[in-house]
């Protein structure tokens, strides 16, 4: 395992290991990075944010959110810079949670490929 490392998939899918203060999801210039979510898949229960989940605060950036590996209480999220997220889980209400979304790569508004770059959920 990295020192750095959000797993995505299988049976420890939301385990963060280490901390993403400096890292994030690097691009090239003109490639920018689009997280696509279907509205029909929204958790709409009132709970917290759920680990590997995509997160959709009041401020509107995406944020996701994992557990400390080894802990599924220790939750918390981060932007796709790597940025921590500014609140408690407690304090992130109201949301809008996905639990299945992909991330897409793209130029000038049209996907680099047919397929995403990946698929959670």
């Amino acid at each position: 395992m990295r020192p750095k490392a959000l797993v995505l998939t299988g049976s420890a899918a939301g385990a963060i290991h280490g901390r993403f203060s400096d890292y994030g999801l690097c691009t090239a210039e003109d490639v920018q990075v689009e997280v696509r979510v279907d509205p029909a898949k929204l958790v709409a229960d009132g709970s917290y944010p759920a680990p590997m989940s995509l997160v959709i605060p009041e401020g509107g950036i995406p944020e996701f959110w994992g557990h400390i590996a080894g802990s599924v209480v220790h939750r918390y999220g981060f932007r796709l810079t790597g940025e921590p997220t500014s609140t408690e889980e407690h304090e992130a209400l109201p949301i809008f949670q996905f639990q299945t979304f992909e991330v897409w790569l793209t130029r000038d508004g049209k996907p680099l490929s047919d397929k995403p770059l990946l698929t959670v959920g």
